[in-house]
């Protein structure tokens, strides 16, 4: 065993790693963050991962999408979509006439109490569920994703579980971040009880 100087055991240095040779891209179909369906085309217009916003269950008409899809007019009017839900850091300043709009301030953190909006977000989907209502946030896979589901376990007696893989079999680009889901978790706990 080699000594140093001090009495201490010498630990071997580590043999130098050979450059990696990256180049980073901005291309979302090969960035962690997008889950994309690479046989798809990504216009624009539509979500990350899905051609359209997806309709989040049978017996309502409840879409979800991300910022982009409550900005494209072809959709709203192709849907005939009359309410937009935002959950996101900033109100959308291109608003599309005749539509209504309801925003909820929320970042996409940890830090962030989403479950104290679940409440008020499911009274109005409620509210409106006769309307034809989209429901997002930037990229509609964590924010307005919680939402949805928040919403699909309190109106439609739906677990966790079962609105989860419900929503993620309509778009499959959903991942509510991990705070969220615990949040969802106590959600659902709270609601089973009443």
């Amino acid at each position: 065993m080699n000594k140093t100087r001090n009495g201490g055991r010498r630990i071997p240095r580590r043999p130098r790693l050979p450059q990696l040779n990256m180049r980073f891209t901005s291309n979302p179909q090969f960035s962690p963050e997008v889950h994309t369906n690479f046989n798809q085309s990504n216009s624009s217009n539509s979500s990350p991962g899905s051609s359209s916003p997806a309709k989040i269950h049978d017996d309502c008409n409840i879409f979800l999408g991300c910022e982009e899809d409550a900005k494209n007019k072809d959709f709203i009017n192709s849907q005939k979509i009359s309410t937009i839900l935002s959950i996101q850091s900033w109100e959308i300043q291109e608003k599309i006439p005749g539509i209504h709009y309801e925003f909820v301030e929320a970042k996409d953190n940890s830090e962030q109490d989403l479950k104290s909006k679940f409440d008020d977000i499911c009274r109005f989907l409620k509210q409106n569920e006769n309307e034809r209502v989209l429901v997002h946030c930037q990229a509609g896979i964590s924010r307005s994703a919680t939402a949805c589901l928040a919403y699909l376990m309190k109106e439609k007696n739906m677990s966790l579980d079962s609105s989860f893989v419900e929503l993620k079999n309509r778009r499959e680009i959903i991942c509510p971040n991990f705070s969220f889901l615990g949040q969802l978790k106590s959600w659902e706990r709270e609601i089973m009880v009443q």
